[in-house]
């Protein structure tokens, strides 16, 4: 099972979030998400994914969420948690998260 599948998935986002909120809440300080990432091969689980986290972030109060190195790509990197095509070098639908929460 990959870090994406067990942490990442828009079924799990709400409670991320909502522990978020508390930590939050404790300390007195907004809170937002640093880091957000997926596998392009999979973009619109991902892109699902970030929808359902930015939702979560907007109803608990957070502040955002970035993407991790969204423009990586092979042949410049085999990290495959971007949201480039790399034979377009062109954004894919994960992009489309930010305007569709």
């Amino acid at each position: 099972m990959s870090v994406f599948s067990s942490y990442g998935s828009a079924d799990l986002a709400a409670g991320i979030v909502g522990n978020m909120k508390k930590i939050s809440a404790a300390y007195g300080k907004p809170f937002l998400q640093s880091e957000f990432g997926g596998r392009v091969d999979r973009a619109s689980s991902t892109r699902a994914s970030l929808v359902a986290y930015i939702k979560a972030l907007k109803t608990n109060g957070g502040q955002g969420i970035f993407y991790w190195e969204p423009e990586c790509m092979s042949p410049f990197t085999g990290y495959t948690m971007g949201a480039w095509d790399s034979s377009s070098r062109r954004p894919t639908a994960i992009m489309n998260g930010f305007t569709q929460a």
